[in-house]
């Protein structure tokens, strides 16, 4: 994996700590650039075939330190090593020095399936592989995978990427179409409201109770009301789930309402607390069946 990395990232990445167990190993190394999924397929495919030389694993103990650097080892860890080390040689392109437990050759380790990449710290990153039997059952589990999502896309398994990104796709313009009939749904209720206003000393109060609406397309409503008119207050509540949301709005040239001291009192009577400004507040309270009493509060404020 070391000589992977340095082959295809280049020679500027150096061990910075690891863990090797018997199905799976943890490497850090130094690399200061984001590591894309071409690279990591290069770096994993070139362990592969390593281990496919089957490769004679040499190694030498009690070799003096200069002479081992000499002989072209690298050795990343300078300040851990005494005056002889142990100089691990895996065929002609790897030479380190190290202290762990090896295999005799490169292809004892079977196959090699890199799960995660990542940075850990700034300019360290970390690979995660299994090994031997577990790497080839999580190769095995991923074909799985891919084999039932096939079925589920009634697509081959070669073309499943080409479905998937037909699927957005059209999931986009759907998304789009709604949103479309949500305008068009949010201005027709708009101009309905519009048409049956409470006139009360030249205000026009307008009053909406709906349920599984939310506060945003509450409020789109009011938007759309108050484009074309003058001197109204709007009153809309939606039930959802166990809890009202109430929505107090005005659009008024003179008078000195306000929906936040309107929404607070409204809100109080049906256990609920609200905030917000002169001429848009909103509140959350339990449940309703009627905007009567908030009619009533808005006309005596008025």
């Amino acid at each position: 994996l070391h000589y992977a990395l340095r082959k295809i990232l280049g020679s500027h990445v150096r061990q910075a700590g690891s863990l090797v167990e018997s199905n799976w190993l943890r490497f850090d190394f130094s690399h200061f650039n984001n590591i894309d999924n071409e690279q990591l397929l290069q770096i994993e495919k070139e362990c592969n075939l390593k281990i496919l030389e089957n490769s004679v694993i040499k190694i030498d103990e009690n070799v003096p330190y200069k002479k081992a650097i000499k002989n072209g080892a690298n050795a990343f860890f300078e300040e851990k090593y005494g005056e002889f080390v142990r100089v691990v040689n895996i065929g002609d392109y790897s030479m380190e020095l190290c202290g762990g437990t090896h295999v005799d050759r490169s292809g004892d380790l079977g196959f090699i399936s890199i799960y995660s990449e990542g940075s850990i710290s700034s300019g360290i990153r970390r690979i995660e592989a299994y090994t031997s039997t577990t790497a080839l059952n999580f190769y095995l589990s991923m074909k799985d995978n891919i084999n039932n999502s096939a079925k589920l896309l009634s697509s081959s398994s070669e073309n499943i990427n080409n479905e998937i990104r037909r699927i957005m796709k059209e999931n986009v313009e759907l998304k789009n179409k709604i949103n479309v009939f949500e305008k068009n749904k949010t201005q027709n209720l708009a101009t309905d409201l519009k048409l049956n206003p409470i006139l009360y000393n030249g205000i026009k109060i307008i009053s909406f109770l709906t349920s599984d609406t939310s506060p945003n397309d509450l409020k789109s409503i009011w938007d759309n009301i108050k484009k074309t008119e003058n001197d109204i207050i709007g009153i809309f509540a939606s039930n959802n789930e166990n809890k009202t949301v109430l929505i107090c709005a005005a659009k008024l040239d003179q008078k000195d309402f306000k929906c936040n001291q309107a929404i607070n009192i409204i809100s109080e009577k049906f256990n609920g607390k609200g905030g917000g400004k002169k001429d848009l507040a909103q509140a959350g309270c339990d449940k309703i069946d009627s905007l009567d009493n908030a009619i009533d509060i808005v006309k005596n404020l008025l």
